[in-house]
Protein backbone atom coordinates (compact mmCIF):
# COMPACT_ATOMS: atom_id res chain seq x y z
CA UNK A 1 0.00 0.00 0.00
CA UNK A 2 1.34 2.99 -0.72
CA UNK A 3 -0.99 6.03 0.71
CA UNK A 4 -4.51 6.01 2.85
CA UNK A 5 -6.86 9.12 2.16
CA UNK A 6 -9.99 9.77 3.43
CA UNK A 7 -12.62 11.46 1.07
CA UNK A 8 -15.45 14.03 2.03
CA UNK A 9 -18.19 11.54 2.66
CA UNK A 10 -15.95 9.78 5.07
CA UNK A 11 -14.74 6.96 2.90
CA UNK A 12 -11.10 5.27 3.64
CA UNK A 13 -9.05 4.40 0.39
CA UNK A 14 -6.23 2.77 -0.32
CA UNK A 15 -4.15 3.12 -3.09
CA UNK A 16 -1.53 0.61 -4.45
CA UNK A 17 1.09 0.79 -6.64
CA UNK A 18 -0.32 -1.73 -9.72
CA UNK A 19 -4.08 -2.19 -9.87
CA UNK A 20 -6.06 -4.93 -8.44
CA UNK A 21 -8.65 -6.76 -10.12
CA UNK A 22 -12.63 -6.67 -8.34
CA UNK A 23 -12.79 -9.28 -5.87
CA UNK A 24 -8.89 -9.89 -5.17
CA UNK A 25 -8.80 -10.86 -1.82
CA UNK A 26 -6.75 -8.86 0.23
CA UNK A 27 -4.59 -9.22 3.82
CA UNK A 28 -3.43 -5.84 6.01
CA UNK A 29 -0.97 -5.87 8.53
CA UNK A 30 -0.57 -3.26 11.08
CA UNK A 31 2.59 -2.38 12.73
CA UNK A 32 1.15 -2.12 16.10
CA UNK A 33 4.72 -0.62 17.66
CA UNK A 34 4.54 2.32 14.94
CA UNK A 35 1.06 2.91 14.86
CA UNK A 36 0.82 2.94 19.17
CA UNK A 37 4.01 5.40 19.23
CA UNK A 38 1.83 8.10 16.39
CA UNK A 39 -1.36 7.04 18.28
CA UNK A 40 0.88 8.87 21.26
CA UNK A 41 1.97 11.08 19.70
CA UNK A 42 -1.06 12.07 18.37
CA UNK A 43 -3.02 12.63 21.30
CA UNK A 44 -0.20 13.93 23.25
CA UNK A 45 -0.61 16.89 20.63
CA UNK A 46 -4.34 17.07 21.27
CA UNK A 47 -3.55 17.44 24.88
CA UNK A 48 -0.36 19.96 24.75
CA UNK A 49 -2.68 22.01 22.36
CA UNK A 50 -5.02 21.80 24.65
CA UNK A 51 -3.33 23.13 27.69
CA UNK A 52 -2.00 25.71 25.44
CA UNK A 53 -5.49 26.56 24.60
CA UNK A 54 -7.01 26.73 27.91
CA UNK A 55 -4.18 29.80 28.44
CA UNK A 56 -5.64 31.65 25.71
CA UNK A 57 -8.32 34.42 25.34
CA UNK A 58 -10.29 33.60 22.45
CA UNK A 59 -11.87 30.11 21.32
CA UNK A 60 -10.75 30.95 17.58
CA UNK A 61 -7.41 30.38 18.29
CA UNK A 62 -5.49 27.49 17.93
CA UNK A 63 -2.33 26.56 17.40
CA UNK A 64 0.21 27.88 16.18
CA UNK A 65 -0.39 30.47 18.82
CA UNK A 66 0.15 34.42 17.75
CA UNK A 67 2.18 36.24 20.07
CA UNK A 68 -0.60 38.18 21.47
CA UNK A 69 -2.63 35.38 22.80
CA UNK A 70 0.74 33.50 24.46
CA UNK A 71 1.04 36.76 25.98
CA UNK A 72 -2.51 37.26 27.17
CA UNK A 73 -1.63 34.18 29.13
CA UNK A 74 2.01 33.82 29.50
CA UNK A 75 3.04 37.37 29.84
CA UNK A 76 4.93 39.52 27.06
CA UNK A 77 7.82 38.58 25.60
CA UNK A 78 9.61 35.62 24.90
CA UNK A 79 7.03 32.67 26.59
CA UNK A 80 9.10 32.69 29.98
CA UNK A 81 10.77 29.37 31.11
CA UNK A 82 8.51 29.33 34.00
CA UNK A 83 5.37 29.16 31.77
CA UNK A 84 6.61 26.53 29.52
CA UNK A 85 7.10 24.34 33.02
CA UNK A 86 3.42 25.45 33.81
CA UNK A 87 2.46 23.90 30.82
CA UNK A 88 4.28 20.87 31.23
CA UNK A 89 3.20 20.22 34.59
CA UNK A 90 -0.25 20.72 33.66
CA UNK A 91 0.14 18.05 31.25
CA UNK A 92 1.67 15.76 32.80
CA UNK A 93 -1.06 15.90 35.48
CA UNK A 94 -3.26 15.39 32.94
CA UNK A 95 -1.17 12.31 31.86
CA UNK A 96 -1.13 11.15 35.45
CA UNK A 97 -4.58 11.13 35.97
CA UNK A 98 -5.28 8.87 33.19
CA UNK A 99 -8.49 10.39 31.72
CA UNK A 100 -10.44 8.50 28.90
CA UNK A 101 -9.66 9.40 25.78
CA UNK A 102 -13.16 9.01 23.96
CA UNK A 103 -14.54 9.19 20.42
CA UNK A 104 -18.54 10.07 19.15
CA UNK A 105 -19.92 11.07 16.23
CA UNK A 106 -22.46 13.82 15.63
CA UNK A 107 -24.64 15.84 13.01
CA UNK A 108 -22.74 19.00 11.59
CA UNK A 109 -25.25 21.21 13.12
CA UNK A 110 -24.76 19.56 16.70
CA UNK A 111 -21.03 20.35 15.89
CA UNK A 112 -21.34 23.88 14.89
CA UNK A 113 -23.74 24.23 18.21
CA UNK A 114 -20.73 22.96 20.13
CA UNK A 115 -18.39 25.32 18.44
CA UNK A 116 -20.86 28.73 19.01
CA UNK A 117 -21.60 27.27 22.89
CA UNK A 118 -17.53 27.42 23.18
CA UNK A 119 -17.87 23.49 23.82
CA UNK A 120 -15.94 22.26 20.49
CA UNK A 121 -12.40 24.00 19.89
CA UNK A 122 -12.19 23.61 15.91
CA UNK A 123 -14.43 22.19 13.33
CA UNK A 124 -13.37 21.05 9.95
CA UNK A 125 -14.64 22.34 6.53
CA UNK A 126 -16.56 19.19 5.53
CA UNK A 127 -20.14 18.25 5.72
CA UNK A 128 -21.80 14.88 7.72
CA UNK A 129 -21.29 13.46 10.30
CA UNK A 130 -18.24 14.90 12.80
CA UNK A 131 -16.07 12.88 14.77
CA UNK A 132 -15.19 13.97 17.76
CA UNK A 133 -12.35 13.27 20.60
CA UNK A 134 -12.90 14.18 24.11
CA UNK A 135 -10.31 14.13 26.56
CA UNK A 136 -12.33 13.83 29.95
CA UNK A 137 -12.99 17.04 31.10
CA UNK A 138 -10.84 18.98 29.72
CA UNK A 139 -11.05 18.78 25.84
CA UNK A 140 -13.34 18.06 23.08
CA UNK A 141 -12.26 18.44 19.40
CA UNK A 142 -13.31 17.26 15.65
CA UNK A 143 -10.11 14.98 14.60
CA UNK A 144 -10.28 11.75 12.18
CA UNK A 145 -6.89 10.57 13.73
CA UNK A 146 -5.81 7.66 15.90
CA UNK A 147 -5.69 8.42 19.92
CA UNK A 148 -5.09 6.08 22.83
CA UNK A 149 -7.73 5.27 24.98
CA UNK A 150 -6.75 7.36 28.35
CA UNK A 151 -4.40 10.19 28.78
CA UNK A 152 -2.15 7.79 30.41
CA UNK A 153 -1.38 6.02 27.45
CA UNK A 154 0.41 9.33 26.24
CA UNK A 155 3.06 8.00 28.55
CA UNK A 156 6.50 10.43 29.19
CA UNK A 157 9.04 12.07 27.11
CA UNK A 158 12.40 10.23 29.31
Amino acid sequence: MEQVEEDEQGAVWHFVGKPLAAGTCVEGQIDWERRFDHMQQHTGQHLLSAVFFAGTSSRDDLLPFGRKHLDDRFGPGPLAHHSLEKVERIANEIIGEDRPVTMRFVSRSEAEAMLAAGKLRKLPDRQGEIRLIDIADYDNNACGGTHVRSTGQIGGYW
